[in-house]
């Protein structure tokens, strides 16, 4: 071997180890938001857990908490707006799972960084909504919205085809597009993580509202965010 090979095959190695290194942090760093996660929350039944009971406003400081905590992990500034228009909420074990896999996606996929927001003319810190209302008599409505970059829906539409849901000659309007999010393992994400992605997922998070008895829509615009709606029937205890 000459001396060029053994320099150029150093080189090589030298590379490889700096992109393992880095991968190793990365991997590191995801699973350090998860823990924090789990903790925090109550399907996990962690030490971090507070929100049995219907402790609506308990669970919403927390996940201010969590949210600022993990978007400051993914290197993004945002602000956390919070409402609570039904007191105290029965069922809230029945939603919060669901509602904090929402608020995951909207911070990891659907708000951008600062320097994208900006060079989209947007404010550089994001905004993220989460609101507990009432709804038709007997309901409650519970609002996840984002002002992030909205679902692009031609990737939609190129995955589809990709994984033979659709035919490349096929129309399907936005509302058809929409409903292949919530099906299983279809993700919008060029790279799956052990985080999130704005799909991933959301087939577990519709199961567990239809288990409810209530129902999951989405509304979004491409450069202005998206908001999703859980409407769930408040049950018996708050009748």
């Amino acid at each position: 071997m000459s001396l060029r090979e053994g320099k150029a095959g150093a080189e090589t190695r030298a590379d490889l180890e700096r992109l393992v290194a880095r991968l190793a942090r990365e991997v590191e760093g995801v699973e350090g938001v998860n823990e924090r996660f789990k903790s925090f929350n109550p399907g996990y039944g962690g030490s971090g857990s507070r929100t049995g009971g219907g402790r609506l406003d308990a669970f919403l400081e927390q996940l201010v908490t969590m949210a600022k905590s993990l978007a400051s992990d993914l290197g993004k500034q945002i602000r956390v707006e919070t409402g609570n228009e039904v007191g105290e909420l029965p069922r809230l074990s029945d939603l919060s799972n669901s509602v904090l896999h929402l608020v995951r996606n909207a911070i990891d996929h659907g708000l951008e960084e600062e320097l994208d927001r900006v060079g989209a003319g947007k404010d550089g810190i994001g905004l993220l909504r989460v609101r507990f209302r009432p709804g038709k008599p007997g309901e409650v409505l519970v609002e996840v919205e984002d002002d992030g970059r909205g679902i692009d829906f031609g990737e939609i539409r190129r995955k589809a085809i990709a994984k033979d849901l659709l035919r490349a000659d096929e129309a399907a309007d936005q509302e058809a597009l929409l409903k292949f999010l919530f099906m299983r393992d279809f993700s919008l994400k060029g790279k799956v993580t052990e985080l999130s992605g704005r799909g991933v997922g959301l087939d577990v998070v519709k199961d567990a509202v239809m288990k409810a008895g209530g129902t999951i829509s989405v509304r979004t615009e491409r450069g202005k965010g998206t908001k999703f709606t859980l409407r769930v029937p408040l049950g018996r205890d708050h009748a």
